[in-house]
């Protein structure tokens, strides 16, 4: 989100009502893409790989349709942020805020996702009777590498 403000103050615009539609916009490209990314990894993890070998397969993978996405936006969104005419300077920082938003969440998404769902993994090996009880909802079967020899997860 910080691409967001940035692209926001680096045109000088204020908020109004088009730049919160614009980050409505920006957080369900972004999480449509860290949805994908996560569900790769878990695709792969089905196959019986092991945590590490899942997200090195997924982030490549899932790199050329995530800087697809996010150029295909950009370009959308350039001749916006430019307000070429009277009415169309009003909607100026919907364009700012998607194109900052895409430019600096294209970058960190491959890099975060992955490590945001290491970190989550290792919580549930560090509690494993928590979550992997009976009574937890936790979906079906995890596969992957867990340094708890407590946790009855496959090594």
């Amino acid at each position: 989100m910080g691409g967001a403000f940035g692209g926001l103050a680096f045109t000088g615009r204020t908020t109004n009502i088009f730049s919160m539609i614009g980050i409505v916009m920006l957080m369900r490209l972004i999480t449509q893409n860290a949805i994908l990314l996560r569900d790769d990894t878990n695709l792969f993890r089905s196959r019986e790989m092991n945590r590490n070998e899942a997200f090195h397969q997924a982030g490549p993978t899932r790199l050329r349709p995530i800087l697809m996405t996010a150029l295909s936006t950009i370009s959308r969104m350039i001749p916006i942020t430019q307000g070429l005419r009277d009415v169309a300077e009003s909607r100026v920082s919907i364009g700012a805020r998607v194109v900052g938003g895409m430019l600096s969440l294209t970058i960190l998404i491959p890099v975060v996702i992955p490590v945001v769902c290491r970190l989550i993994d290792d919580v549930i090996c560090w509690y494993p009777d928590y979550w992997h009880s009976p009574t937890s909802r936790l979906p079906g079967k995890l596969h992957g590498a867990c340094r708890n020899p407590k946790c009855p997860r496959p090594r």
